[in-house]
């Protein structure tokens, strides 16, 4: 990323509001640097991840999506053993897990899944053994979120 570094609009007399093109600012009153884009150049980087302020979003880790489910997501169950890692580790330090999940009923669906629904296709119908959430994602008894919009209790 490379950006303009002070105020040289300000040193030059271009003030707020000025419609004068930054192109007849003299290059010599600007500064340049380069570095990696979202780093800060300070010690600490501000994409640097903090796990005691966080949450683990699981999304789609449901019986459905799953190798041999109605409507694989190819990979998804590859990556049911890390979610399950994740979710202990969450799970020890008493960190929340939220678990989206999709729900298909009627004509309220995804648009890419629309017309396979209308032709047939079952998948995450509310109430359904697919719709149920892996069981090496699935969370443990604790309490309950808040369900949202046409979710099933």
């Amino acid at each position: 990323m490379v950006r303009r570094v002070g105020d040289a609009a300000a040193a030059v007399g271009r003030g707020p509001g000025s419609t004068a093109p930054i192109a007849a600012l003299p290059t010599e009153q600007l500064r340049w640097e380069s570095r990696q884009v979202g780093t800060t150049g300070q010690i600490e980087d501000l994409t640097a991840p903090h796990f005691d302020s966080s949450v683990l979003l699981v999304i789609d880790a449901q019986v459905d999506f799953l190798d041999g489910g109605a409507w694989t997501i190819p990979g998804t169950s590859d990556k049911l053993p890390h979610i399950a890692e994740l979710a202990a580790a969450y799970r020890s330090a008493a960190q929340p897990i939220v678990h989206v999940v999709r729900l298909y009923e009627g004509d309220d669906v995804d648009l890419v899944r629309r017309t396979a629904l209308r032709r047939g296709a079952r998948m995450v119908r509310p109430g359904s053994p697919g719709s149920q959430i892996a069981p090496a994602a699935a969370a443990r008894p604790g309490p309950a979120a808040p369900r949202s919009r046409g979710a099933v209790p």
